[in-house]
């Protein structure tokens, strides 16, 4: 996703394609832009995995 909005598109029209909100991937693209990336709070192994109807997609930690 984020390499999407690197890419052009608009976090708000990536979060209606995909079922997210827009802040949650501006705040992705925010914590991409850091030197060193913050693990996730509950588990920093954790596999993420974002479904829609159309698409399901898994997100591995540190994966861009």
């Amino acid at each position: 996703m984020v390499d999407f909005v690197r890419a052009g598109r608009t976090p708000e029209e990536l979060a209606k394609e995909y079922g997210l909100s827009g802040q949650s991937l501006r705040n992705w693209v925010r914590e991409a832009e850091r030197p060193t990336p913050r693990p996730f709070r509950d588990d920093p192994n954790r596999v993420l995995t974002v479904s829609t109807s159309v698409h399901t997609r898994t997100v591995l930690p540190g994966a861009t």
